[in-house]
């Protein structure tokens, strides 16, 4: 069931721009890539697809809207999603930092990277995604402006665009995934683009945390 086809037509061109908005999906699926290559970016791109289609049912049954307007489920969801991300973010710091140290005074030679569980991946990209009370509201406030009352079920109508957004924003993800990956590939053959990478993806998750503690609430 989806509203007027010429209000679904406006909705997916700003879906498409929307997408290709670097954000921090983006930045999230290009840290992982940075960190563990195609693998892992792709992983997490099945992560964060799995948590919008969380938030297109909370949206779509109203659970959304309660959280967006209620302060404290706001400030419990941007401290828990910002700490979680710094952790991320510090621990990936931490092997560079130690790798750093180890490889003092060795003669440079190829390494083969650790790259992180496919679980690990998967689930920080789908709780990062599901504790950010940023995507709640944007749901929350886009959705909605789309939607045709007249032609149906207002909560069908809204998992809909939810869905038809977010395999959208996959597609750029993966693609996103795909070049970084590419780019870690070739890299990953010198000891210091391996410390270089780590502490790059670490650079990521921690200015994600930032700009997530830092996310004010709108509404």
């Amino acid at each position: 069931m989806l509203p007027e086809p010429q209000l679904f037509l406006i909705f997916l061109g700003a879906a498409v721009l929307l997408a290709v908005t670097p954000g921090p999906d983006t930045m999230f699926v290009a840290a992982n890539s940075l960190s563990g290559g195609l693998r892992s970016g792709l992983v997490a791109c099945l992560g964060i697809l799995v948590g919008n289609v969380g938030h297109s049912l909370l949206a779509a049954v109203g659970v959304s809207a309660l959280i967006a307007t209620s302060p404290a489920a706001f400030e419990v969801l941007r401290w828990a999603g910002a700490l979680y991300l710094a952790w991320i973010g510090l621990q990936a710091l931490k092997a560079a930092w130690r790798q750093w140290h180890e490889d003092a005074g060795e003669a440079v030679r190829p390494v083969r990277r650790t790259r992180p569980q496919a679980w690990t991946v998967f689930s920080r990209a789908m709780l990062t995604n599901l504790a950010n009370p940023k995507v709640i509201m944007f749901f929350v406030a886009f959705l909605p402006q789309f939607v045709s009352p007249e032609r149906g079920s207002i909560a069908v109508q809204t998992f809909t665009l939810g869905m038809t957004l977010n395999l959208i924003g996959i597609v750029w993800l993966m693609g996103v995934a795909a070049l970084t990956g590419w780019m870690v590939d070739r890299l990953a053959r010198a000891r210091w683009a391996t410390v270089a990478l780590d502490a790059l993806s670490g650079l990521f998750f921690v200015g994600l945390a930032v700009k997530l503690f830092l996310t004010e609430r709108r509404v």
